[in-house]
């Protein structure tokens, strides 16, 4: 129980000495406190002091493998997901630690490896702008305005990828092509400290510019940011009003729910209006019953309808795809048979997983449900038991249901956290009928 709590613990826990910093890069090699290493890779990774910069870099320097048997879209190989999990986990924290830590030592390791390309191409361009060098910042803007094919992500820049495209938006030797070229990459940029130059090009003159800034804003804002997320409400621009209820979906309280309502009742714009039914669908809120109901019936927009409409069946469950209402497959009796006893005797975790995985998704759900429990609570592939968890919510019910509560009161705290997180992802609290009133 107190390694447990120690893995609950983690992503808060301070860096303080090299022993720390080496026993979390141990940990990542081969775990034995946790078999979910997300905290174990939150805690490297939030490790910014210079004083291990020279560590970071220098291991690093040992993870620069792409690991090309996973594919460019990370394909899964059942063989060898634990593997590659765990080798994911420490190239990403290591990369985060990298680019939080601004380690300037690591930069000439990571500019080789984004030079050789591969699947993680996209995190290795993040950490380099989260380093904040002036030269690869012009370098990935220049590849990116000659060679279209082969992008390079700006995002981790941040403040200062939008003050360099702004440059070139501002300058009027700069053509009207290349400019609208541009303008897309300043929706991009990661870190809440880009706030404050969205909010000023909100208003900006050039309306791509303001609608770009908007959509940004909504994308990173936190509950902190509430005052200027009313005031875009209130502003006579429907663009932002659209993306306020955006930003309110992202930092969702039920406190909104009024605010939301009120949008899909009253405001005069139909994109908002749509975007309010979304996020009150979304975020369930059953106290939006009566006006989804009205507005799936006489919205006077066949647009709003519709998401209403949409949104009102996922509020009540209809929305969502559930495995047992999925029609028993064309398959023979003896295949069932064999995908049971696979299921049940076969010694690799892995391959019971892929048999009742099978049956799960071929028809066959409320067989599956005590093999899945099984899996999710004793497995040891962490790959596994999350594909476990998923299906159980996939199948949904009153049985699926009650596996996935059990987990709550686990020992286990990557059982507790993984069954929390489905539970609360469940659609259909509301109860009552999804059909909206004639």
């Amino acid at each position: 129980m107190e390694a447990q709590s120690i893995c609950e613990d983690l992503p808060s826990l301070p860096i303080v000495s090299d022993n720390d910093l080496r026993a979390l890069y141990a940990e990542l090699k081969t775990p034995k406190i946790c078999q979910d290493l997300e905290p174990v890779s939150q805690a490297l990774g939030q490790c910014g002091d210079a004083r291990y910069h020279s560590l970071i870099a220098s291991w690093l320097a040992k993870e620069k493998t792409f690991f090309p048997d996973r594919g460019m879209h990370g394909a899964y190989n059942s063989r060898t997901a634990r593997k590659s999990a765990v080798r994911e986990k420490r190239l990403f924290a290591l990369l985060a630690a990298a680019g939080n830590g601004k380690n300037r030592q690591a930069l000439p390791i990571l500019r080789a490896m984004l030079r050789r390309g591969g699947v993680y191409s996209q995190e290795i361009a993040v950490a380099i702008g989260r380093i904040g060098d002036p030269a690869d910042l012009e370098r990935f803007i220049e590849t990116d305005t000659y060679d279209s094919r082969h992008k390079i992500d700006l995002s981790g820049f941040g403040v200062m990828a939008i003050d360099r495209i702004m440059k070139d938006v501002d300058d009027p030797a700069v053509p009207a092509q290349k400019k609208e070229a541009i303008i897309e990459y300043l929706a991009s940029a990661l870190g809440h400290e880009t706030i404050s130059r969205y909010r000023l090009l909100m208003y900006h003159k050039n309306s791509l510019i303001s609608k770009t800034a908007a959509g940004a804003i909504a994308r990173v804002a936190e509950p902190g940011d509430e005052p200027l997320i009313m005031r875009m409400l209130e502003d006579k621009n429907p663009v932002l009003r659209r993306e306020a209820i955006s930003a309110l979906k992202r930092i969702w309280d039920d406190k909104y729910a009024p605010v939301a309502i009120s949008a899909l009742k009253l405001d005069p714009d139909d994109t908002v209006r749509s975007r309010a039914a979304e996020c009150l669908g979304t975020r369930r809120v059953c106290a939006a019953d009566s006006a989804l109901r009205w507005s799936a019936a006489n919205d006077g927009s066949s647009s709003v309808r519709d998401v209403a409409r949409a949104n009102l069946e996922v509020l009540y469950n209809s929305g969502a795809e559930k495995l047992a209402r999925r029609p028993h497959a064309d398959w023979s009796q003896a295949k069932v048979e064999q995908l049971l006893k696979d299921a049940q005797g076969k010694t690799r975790e892995w391959q019971r997983f892929a048999a009742v995985a099978a049956l799960a998704r071929g028809g066959y759900p409320e067989e599956t449900i005590p093999m899945l429990a099984d899996i999710m609570s004793n497995g040891t592939d962490p790959v596994n038991r999350a594909g476990a968890v998923q299906l159980l919510r996939q199948i949904s019910g009153e049985k699926a249901k009650a596996e996935l509560t059990k987990g709550l009161t686990s020992p286990d705290p990557w059982l507790r956290k993984n069954a929390a997180a489905a539970l609360a992802d469940w659609i259909g609290e509301c109860g009552g009928k999804p059909e909206p009133a004639p």
